[in-house]
């Protein structure tokens, strides 16, 4: 029987001080049913890390795969049992067994980090669908008292930044990103970003974010959504 060459690509997903990045920058090549291990590095400060692998494909929203605590951070989240992880205090590692072309895509690993009780945002779902010219309203909550409430949009490479509210000021991306908007609402400590007549373009990794009002404390606490 012929044997198929697979193409296997991977990428990073993080931001600000807490940082993740694949550790074969290469694409990585297997044959039809044999395995493969994709390895990431990370850093934070944070006692509590969850890592997450995620797959994507060509004009097609990202996948979630599964996710393991690391550290201080117990659990784990494994849907599919031909996908297995391994977390340590610096690193994460996805092994892919019997490989098959379905497995072809681009991969993602990333970041989650606990923060303080009174500095965190969280997403409401993992993951939102919607056909095109739909709108999409996405939604976080958080505790604490705030200065700003961010959203980010990531293909592959960096985060993009979107749209943020600050005591009611909007201030967009420069151009402003067309068809986003945010509505938060602060009776119930929660930041929405709404998508109007959703596109393809629009299927990506989105970060909701927030900016404390502590005084001196310059970096924003960012969740990524599961």
């Amino acid at each position: 029987m012929e044997r198929c060459t697979l193409l296997i690509l991977i990428t990073v997903s993080g931001v600000f001080a807490d940082s993740i990045e694949p550790k074969e920058k290469e694409e990585i090549i297997r044959r039809e049913g044999e395995s493969v291990t994709l390895s990431c590095s990370y850093d934070t400060s944070s006692t509590y890390a969850m890592l997450y692998w995620y797959r994507q494909y060509p004009h097609r929203e990202p996948q979630f795969l599964l996710r393991k605590g690391a550290r201080s951070w117990s659990g784990e989240d494994i849907p599919d049992r031909r996908f297995q992880t391994t977390t340590s205090q610096s690193s994460t590692e996805l092994t892919i067994t019997s490989l098959t072309m379905s497995d072809s895509a681009l991969y993602y690993c990333a970041l989650r980090v606990g923060a303080q009780a009174k500095d965190v945002i969280t997403p409401y779902s993992d993951a939102a669908f919607a056909t095109e010219t739909e709108t999409v309203k996405l939604s976080c909550n958080y505790t604490g008292s705030v200065e700003s409430l961010h959203w980010y949009r990531q293909y592959a490479g960096s985060p993009q930044f979107l749209i943020l509210d600050s005591y009611g000021s909007i201030t967009q991306a420069n151009p402003p990103v067309s068809g986003i908007s945010i509505s938060p609402r602060k009776e119930d400590n929660s930041v929405d970003l709404i998508i109007s007549s959703a596109a393809v373009s629009d299927s990506a990794l989105y970060y909701c974010a927030l900016k404390p009002t502590v005084t001196g404390n310059t970096q924003h606490t960012v969740q990524e959504p599961d």
